[in-house]
This record gives C-alpha cells, structure tokens and sequence, in this order.
C-alpha cells in the first residue's frame, strides 16, 4: 500500500522520475482497492506489522501536503472489520473509506464516483417543449454524459444544463436535424434501456453505500450505549 500511493504520488503531484506531467488545474485523486491490510515492507508480505500501518499513513501524509485526496475501498467480508490502515489513510487526506463486502460490487461503486463534481444534467428539446427524463442520462466519473432526448423530423433546438455540485450552472444551445432512417428506432431504443439499466445499478450501489454507512453508525451508536451501560453498573456496584 506504501508503495502504491507514493507512486501515484510521484505521477500527480510530478517529483523527480514521473513518467507524467500534472495537468493544470487538474483535481488530484487516488483510488486505493485493497482486499486485506497491509504487509510490507516490514512484515515481508507474511505478517502485518505495526510499522506497516505507519508506513501507509506516513505515504499518506506525504500526499496530503501535495494536496491529493485518496480514497479508499476495502474488498471482502473483511471490509467492515476497522481496517486501521486504509481507514486512516482515506482520514489523513480528506478522502472516504468505502467497505465493499461483495467484490464484484466495485464496478457499479467506481462508476457512481466522480472527479469533475458534476451532479446532474439535463437536455431539453426547446422545439418541442420536452425534456430528458432522469434516467435517460449517463454520467460519466470525468464529467462527459450521454443520453437522450425527445427528437422530431426536421430542424430541433437542443439545450443541455449542467448542475455542478457547489451550485453553479452551466448551459449550451444548439440545432441539430433529424432525418430518421429505418432500423433506428429499434437500435436506439436497446440504446436507451440499456442507459437506464446502467443508472438503476448506479442508484443501488449508491443506496447500498448509504445503508452500509447507516448500519456501521447504528452499531457505533450500540457499542456506545453497552460502554455507557457498564460504565454505570460498575458505579453502582461502587457504591453499593
């Protein structure tokens, strides 16, 4: 894990042997999956150690001051169990640990991340007075959708609004003219409901991500409560 952050380290932030060069006003970010804790280099990939977690925060540490985020998923029904190093590592650079208990789950995870902070988009056949429905676009990480909107033969008046997620907006108009053609409705329809398959599958990674997190805060709020409740039983015993 060490070496895996200070390399990306060295590539974002451009230090002496980066085989790339920081783009300008770039955001930068680190995505660390990891389905167990760290082993090296002390432990010599056999054992955790102590100084292993060091290590991993200390990297961590080091990007923080460069002004990069990592964030950082756990793979595996181990992923709830507090892994120190991967949680304090996503703590030290303002970034989330998010516990993937089912693998195969990080690929709609990693699709419902963003690093441009757009948070919706809209088009609006202006001609015909319709708009794209909300899972008629798809968003991609970099901030690039596709999607569709209603069309009808001839010239149409397409406007597209972004929503940013500090509030800001941003709009384009332009005209395109649709001739139609046979055979096109059937392949954009598969197109369609293929997007909106896709969104379905963003919108419940996301909510189990939501739930993850509700359940992790209950049992922190249970734990509490049993600490509290001893705590207490062991004054009275006291005082009786």
């Amino acid at each position: 894990m060490e070496a895996g952050v200070k390399l990306a380290l060295r590539e974002l932030a451009g230090l002496e042997g980066a085989r790339s060069k920081p783009r300008p006003g770039a955001k930068p970010i680190i995505l660390l999956l990891t389905d167990g804790k760290p082993s090296l280099p002390f432990g010599g990939a056999n054992v955790q150690d102590q100084g292993d977690i060091d290590a991993v925060i200390a990297a961590g540490k080091l990007a923080a001051q460069a002004g990069i985020t990592v964030n950082t998923y756990g793979l595996g029904p181990s992923a709830t169990d507090y892994p120190v190093a991967v949680t304090e590592l996503a703590q030290v650079t303002r970034g989330l640990y998010t516990p993937v208990r089912r693998p195969g789950d990080i690929v709609n995870v990693l699709r419902a991340v963003s690093f441009s902070n757009v948070d919706d988009v809209v088009a609006v056949n202006l001609t015909m007075g319709e708009m794209s429905g909300p899972e008629d676009i798809l968003l991609a990480p970099d901030g690039s959708f596709s999607g569709f909107v209603p069309v009808q033969p001839g010239t149409n008046r397409i406007r597209v609004s972004a929503l940013a997620s500090d509030g800001s907006r941003g709009t384009s108009e332009f005209s395109i003219i649709y001739k139609g053609h046979q055979g096109a409705d059937a392949r954009l329809t598969a197109e369609r409901e293929e997007i909106r398959r896709r969104n379905r599958e963003l919108r419940l990674a996301v909510e189990r991500r939501r739930q993850g997190a509700f359940r992790r805060e209950e049992r922190t709020r249970m734990l509490e409560i049993e600490v509290e409740k001893a705590e207490d039983d062991e004054g009275q015993d006291k005082e009786n």
